[in-house]
């Protein structure tokens, strides 16, 4: 059963955390960087299994360091593209990513 709104009308922390697991994970799944590094196996034969990884990791970071802003999470999907991946991201589109995953 899913936890139901507190009696103000607010979601609960776990549908806080629940909803920003869901948009980084669209974000994500909308970032055509990322898609076409899945899509093309860049990342080996497990690369959808990483994207799955990288928005827990994204998702982990922006809950655990509250003073993360876009730029570090820019730098983040920047640096896990290049480990990850090896994509040089460097059309800008990492930084409307991380204002996605930071708004």
């Amino acid at each position: 059963m899913a936890p139901q709104p507190s009696s103000s009308g607010e979601p609960t922390p776990e549908q806080k955390c629940a909803q920003l697991d869901l948009g980084i994970s669209l974000s994500l799944a909308l970032w055509p960087a990322l898609t076409l590094a899945v899509q093309n196996n860049w990342g080996g034969p497990s690369s959808s299994d990483k994207r799955d990884w990288f928005a827990g990791a994204i998702s982990e970071y922006v809950t655990s360091t509250p003073e993360a802003d876009e730029e570090d999470v820019e730098a983040m999907l920047v640096q896990v593209m290049l480990d990850e991946f090896e994509v040089a991201v460097d059309d800008g589109s990492a930084g409307e990513v991380a204002d996605a995953v930071i708004q």
